[in-house]
């Protein structure tokens, strides 16, 4: 029998506490969504791209004098250098040194001091040692409204419904803090209408079940990993299930290298549109879709951002941030529009190549070695059937392709076609230095992301063969 108390309950929690929880949420965040009204005058107003560069060039001279008048470490970096006090064109960045993980690293505790008593950002560490930041509550909010300024490209506006299989949990901390911590993210995002999913406990296995999850929210926004999102649709064209049924409104790909094979799955599976979001721990986000997957803008009011020749993204933020940071090596690659040259500051990306150090060396029959980014190795490999995921390994000439596959499939018989597929690009390749093996398990990094590339000082850590 059931009862009239409990039906009346649920209907009130469905209906009522959402039309109380918005409000109350407006009411906490009154200053965040002040400042994204702010911003959102600011992008519709300045459109012209000679308005954008001079705005950017007052706001780097702003920006740039006070961070060496009160950091040891900037005024210390413009004087070794023989940097200018200011620039007349954003092209002068190039003059300055590339600020590497390492530099922040070297001097965290000088930087700190000075500082003073403040909240910081780690990164997941995905590309070495962990580096830490130091933030503000205001610092907190603009990475808050560079979200909400890409996403209202898409008319996603704040407390849209979200689901989001997320990794960074370790930031939470351990013990009774991480514990109180965890307890206010699930109240906070209750709030706000934000469901999170483990992303370090999707596997190919149970991606069925996050993908009811998502069904189970319609017209939610998907926020996901790259790597996350291709197990949901691996899941939906092998059990052939009706994606467009789940009503996704829109599903946004952070953090990882996106394959366009998946990009075309999301429209056919889905059939919404798929937007990228780019951007780093240390720097929040930097750039969104705009009006189509691949025309990623960058945030030019608090991010300035330059490419060299090679691709190399490197960032300045421009917002007044506790501690700014100078042309800051992201360590990632990005191709630009054909009308777009490197130089000065760049206003949009065609594509995230992803990381610059996910390059391996392929032996070659001469004994040469040519440079291969991981990116060659993944079309490759995502035309071959029953293959779920994938690391490449390389250990010195030799390099290895750890498959995971059904336990009925030998991942061995496909090391003629990974071989074949190479030779398209490479036909001198010495296919010996090719080898296969079963991947059982490949760990993520501390932020949940699937690592591809594994290379020799990491061999064995991250995969179970």
């Amino acid at each position: 029998m059931v009862n009239d108390q409990d039906v009346r309950g649920k209907l009130c929690a469905r209906h009522i506490w959402p039309s109380l929880a918005v409000p109350l949420a407006r009411a906490v965040m009154w200053r965040r969504l002040r400042q994204l009204s702010r911003r959102k005058a600011l992008y519709n107003s300045v459109i012209d791209a000679s308005e954008i560069e001079r705005y950017q060039v007052r706001r780097f001279n702003e920006i740039w004098g006070g961070a060496c008048k009160r950091y040891s470490f900037y005024k210390r970096w413009r004087e070794e250098n023989d940097l200018p006090h200011r620039i007349e064109r954003t092209s002068r960045i190039a003059e300055f040194p590339l600020l590497r993980k390492t530099d922040l690293q070297q001097w965290e505790d000088e930087i700190f001091f000075e500082t003073g008593p403040c909240k910081k950002i780690t990164t997941g560490g995905s590309t070495g040692q962990p580096t830490t930041v130091p933030v503000s509550d205001e610092d907190r909010d603009v990475i808050w409204s560079n979200l909400y300024i890409g996403r209202s490209w898409w008319n996603i506006e704040p407390f849209a419904p979200i689901v989001q299989i997320w990794g960074h949990s370790h930031r939470l901390g351990e013990g009774l803090r991480g514990r109180y911590v965890s307890t206010r993210r699930r109240v906070r995002d209750a709030v706000i209408g934000t469901t999170r999913l483990n992303a370090y406990q999707l596997t190919h296995e149970n991606s069925r079940l996050y993908f009811d999850e998502i069904a189970a929210r319609p017209g939610s926004v998907v926020v996901a990993y790259a790597s996350a999102m291709q197990k949901i649709l691996d899941h939906l064209q092998e059990s052939q299930q009706d994606g467009r049924a789940a009503q996704v409104r829109a599903v946004i790909l952070t953090s990882e290298q996106i394959d366009p094979i998946d990009i075309t799955r999301i429209e056919d599976l889905l059939g919404v549109c798929p937007i990228i979001e780019y951007g780093l721990s240390e720097t929040g986000v930097v750039s969104y879709s705009r009006g189509r997957t691949n025309n990623i803008a960058v945030l030019w009011d608090s991010s300035l951002c330059t490419v060299d020749g090679g691709g190399n993204l490197a960032v300045t933020t421009l917002s007044d941030r506790l501690f700014p940071l100078i042309n800051y090596d992201t360590g990632d690659m990005v191709e630009l529009p054909a009308v777009c040259a490197a130089g000065g500051s760049v206003l949009s990306f065609s594509r995230i190549i992803g990381r610059a150090n996910d390059v391996l060396d392929l032996p070659l029959l001469d004994g040469r070695a040519a440079e291969a980014h991981h990116l060659l190795f993944s079309h490759v490999v995502r035309h071959l059937p029953y293959v779920r995921s994938y690391v490449v390994q390389q250990e010195g000439r030799r390099i290895v392709f750890h498959l995971e596959t059904p336990f009925d499939v030998d991942p061995a018989k496909y090391r003629y076609d990974i071989i074949s597929g190479i030779r398209r690009i490479f036909p001198d390749i010495e296919a010996g230095s090719i080898n296969v093996a079963r991947l059982s398990r490949a760990e993520k990094t501390a932020a949940g992301k699937h690592r591809w590339v594994i290379k020799d000082a990491e061999a064995g850590a991250s995969v179970s063969a």
